[in-house]
């Protein structure tokens, strides 16, 4: 998966590509050179091994004026520490925690942050997990917890985000009435505030990134209870507001996937994903933000990119920006469903490069 992201307010210790951006709308506008912008989503960590993400990719960001990558992880290789898959990068061969540590520092030489997203996929696995009960992976409550604190002291990533997609509508119960097989948003919180206590004592200042019980809604961290309806079941979710810690990043996936709805559309629906988080006054004061990750969808991306896809990349792009939200696009998957790398996996296809060439014509250095 490959992304385009932006920033929010979240202090970091590297330097940035521009302090000037022009938006259409909106004339030039400056903003904080040491936060991160845009970049990528990168997939292959979490389905391939390693077997081709590198130093090459890395290049491609940071020469396209991005600063951001997010990589999302499968816990097996890393407890294994198998050896990479890759066969023809930089990396061939070598130990899988000692790539991923590479991976940071090479990205850090060249000013581009990684955020390292633990990637389990299955929500039962995720229920195991809360249960503290071995999943079919043999990883318990604990096992995750020591498995994020693992990747920070070893690697010293800019931040962890603590699982992507917990959970889809189905597995998720009411709040107030915890029902087998199922996560409330009540546990989920829980299990989100264990995490960052225990990643922050050894690391104080790491970035960490958290989703809602339901993996496309964040409405767990609003002031209010609500309701949610996948499937057309409602499933009411508690809100105890945004959690009580400074540099947390609000993870959303798969806004509109490339709607050909248009431009207003794209914004519209963007808004209703992040309803109130964004303006209470605690979600400012503890520097926290927001990561849109977006991507075209499977059935448009064939062949030359469509028309509407940049029609909505110019919306999704504007709209983050505009507010200040980190975004992101899929680029480096395991398939070719969501990418913007042509079929050699080194370049951009003409989706990507568009993408690119958007976002980089309106930096002035």
């Amino acid at each position: 998966m490959f992304s385009v992201l932006l920033s929010v307010n979240i202090s970091v210790g590297r330097s940035s590509h521009a302090n000037t951006i022009f938006l259409p709308n909106e004339g030039m506008i400056n903003y904080e050179t040491d936060k991160p912008w845009w970049g990528l989503c990168v997939m292959d960590l979490a389905f391939g091994n390693g077997s081709f993400f590198c130093d090459d990719h890395i290049d491609m960001v940071a020469d396209a004026g991005g600063d951001y990558l997010r990589v999302l992880v499968d816990p097996s290789p890393w407890r294994a520490n198998v050896p990479v898959r890759s066969t023809n990068t930089e990396y061939a061969g070598m130990a899988f925690r000692d790539y991923m540590k590479a991976l940071v520092d090479y990205a850090e030489s060249r000013g581009v942050y990684i955020m390292y997203d633990i990637s389990i996929y299955g929500s039962e696995r995720v229920i195991a997990i809360l249960n503290n009960e071995p999943n079919d992976r043999g990883m318990t409550r604990q096992d995750w917890i020591d498995l994020g604190r693992e990747i920070i002291q070893y690697c010293d990533p800019h931040a962890v985000n603590i699982c992507d997609e917990p959970a889809r509508g189905e597995y998720v119960a009411d709040w107030d009435a915890p029902t087998s097989g199922k996560i409330t948003s009540v546990e989920w919180r829980e299990f989100l505030v264990e995490c960052i206590e225990d990643w922050r004592a050894i690391a104080s200042d790491v970035t960490i990134g958290v989703m809602g019980v339901s993996m496309h809604f964040l409405n767990m961290f609003y002031k209010y209870d609500t309701v949610i309806s996948p499937g057309g079941v409602d499933i009411r979710i508690k809100g105890d507001g945004p959690l009580p810690y400074d540099d947390i990043v609000y993870i959303l996936n798969r806004p509109p996937y490339g709607s050909s709805d248009g431009y207003d559309y794209v914004r519209d629906y963007c808004d209703a994903k992040v309803g109130p988080l964004a303006d209470y006054q605690e979600f400012k004061d503890q520097n926290q933000a927001i990561l849109f990750t977006t991507g075209f969808a499977e059935d448009y991306n064939v062949g030359d990119y469509p028309s509407s896809w940049l029609t909505y990349a110019t919306a999704f792009w504007d709209y983050n920006r505009e507010k200040g939200y980190w975004c992101i696009s899929y680029t480096i998957p395991a398939s070719r469903k969501w990418s913007l790398l042509d079929s050699s996996k080194f370049a951009w296809n003409d989706m990507g490069q568009a993408w690119a060439n958007y976002t980089t014509q309106y930096i002035e250095s």
